[in-house]
C-alpha cells in the first residue's frame, strides 16, 4: 500500500493461489483494526506489518494470553450476545414465558426461573453481566474492582427503605422501563461495534514496561482501554 492520502492511495494486492477443495481461490486477510503505523515508508520499519508489531506489543511471554482474551470476547460478542439480547428483549416486553424458557436455554443450569419483578431483573442483567464479563475480560483486575464496587453499592442501595420506595414509584410510572430500554439500545450499539474499539484493550493486555511503544507511531489507530 502507498501514499498518505486518499486520492493517492494504491493498494497491490500479490498472493499465491491457494490449494483448495473444491475449487482454488484467491485470499486476502486485512484487519484495519490491528495497530499500523500509517507513516511507514517500507517493510521492516516498526509498525510497518501489523500482526508482527501486535506480537512485538504484547511481547513473547504474554502471546497466548492475548489470543485467548480476544477468541473469548469475540465468542461472546458474536455468539451469546444475540441470545441474551433475545432474553432482554423479552424481559423488556414483559413475555415472561419466553423469557424464563430462553434464559434456561442459554444458560441452563445457571439460570433460577424467576417469578417475581425483582427476581426477574436479576436474571435478565445476570446475563447481560456475563457477556459483557467476558467482552471487556473480566479476569483483570481493573474490571473485577470494577464489578465488586458496583455489587456493593447495588446491594447497598437496595436495603435502603427510600431508595427501594422511590424504585417502586419510578417503575408504577413507565421511567424504569423507558430508562432501562435506553441503556439496553447502548449496550447493543457497544456490542455490535466490537471490532472497532476492541485493539483499545491493549493498553490492558501489554506489559507495562511496553506502554511507550504505544505513543507516536499509533496515536492515531490505538485508542485507550475501555
Amino acid at each position: 500500500m502507498q501514499g498518505n492520502e486518499l486520492k493517492t492511495l494504491k493498494v497491490d494486492f500479490d498472493a499465491e493461489m491457494l490449494n483448495s477443495e473444491p475449487e482454488s481461490k484467491l485470499a486476502v486477510t486485512v484487519d484495519p483494526h490491528v495497530p499500523s503505523n500509517f507513516m511507514a515508508a517500507e517493510m521492516g520499519e516498526f509498525g510497518s506489518a501489523p500482526t508482527m508489531t501486535l506480537l512485538h506489543l504484547v511481547g513473547e511471554s504474554n502471546v497466548t494470553n492475548l489470543f485467548t482474551h480476544l477468541k473469548r470476547a469475540r465468542f461472546a460478542a458474536e455468539k451469546l450476545w444475540p441470545e441474551v439480547r433475545r432474553i432482554y428483549e423479552y424481559y423488556l416486553e414483559g413475555d415472561w414465558a419466553r423469557f424464563n424458557a430462553s434464559g434456561a436455554n442459554l444458560l441452563r443450569e445457571e439460570w433460577q426461573p424467576a417469578h417475581t419483578c425483582h427476581e426477574r431483573s436479576l436474571a435478565a442483567h445476570r446475563a447481560v453481566e456475563i457477556v459483557l464479563a467476558q467482552i471487556v475480560d473480566d479476569r483483570h483486575l481493573a474490571t473485577a474492582r470494577f464489578l465488586l464496587r458496583y455489587q456493593r453499592k447495588h446491594y447497598a442501595a437496595l436495603r435502603n427503605p427510600k431508595y427501594r420506595s422511590f424504585i417502586g414509584k419510578e417503575i408504577d410510572s413507565g421511567t424504569i422501563g423507558l430508562l432501562q430500554r435506553y441503556t439496553f439500545d447502548t449496550l447493543e450499539l457497544f456490542i455490535s461495534k466490537f471490532d472497532s474499539w476492541e485493539m483499545g484493550q491493549l493498553r490492558r493486555l501489554i506489559p507495562d514496561e511496553r506502554h511507550s511503544l504505544l505513543n507516536e507511531p499509533f496515536r492515531v489507530t490505538v485508542r485507550d482501554a475501555v
